[in-house]
């Protein structure tokens, strides 16, 4: 399945430089995210195993795309938005102190 991120609609010759380097910075971030963590790949959430289901684009609202990139759907048929914090590719996360 290929990935296609949709991240703006306006013409960027019209739109202020700053919006136009955020949005690109915003798509490298997100494309970084989907190598990282292809729809599928079986990751954990505290010790919970789940897979992706996708990506999260939105720009507004609770779980904003850039805070919490990726959508999870857990072993009991929960979903979540997931920061990279929460994820790992192993059942049991390292313990730092």
């Amino acid at each position: 399945m290929s990935l296609s991120i949709a991240v703006s609609n306006t013409n960027e010759k019209f739109s202020h430089p700053s919006v136009t380097r955020q949005h690109r910075a915003r798509t490298r971030f997100l494309s970084r995210i989907a190598s990282l963590y292809p729809i599928g790949k079986t990751v954990y959430i505290n010790g919970s195993e789940g897979n992706v289901l996708g990506y999260n684009i939105s720009d507004f609202g609770r779980w904003l795309g850039v805070s919490h990139p990726v959508l999870v759907k857990l072993k009991n048929d929960q979903v979540f938005f997931c920061r990279l914090s929460d994820l790992s590719d192993n059942p049991k996360q390292p313990t730092f102190f």
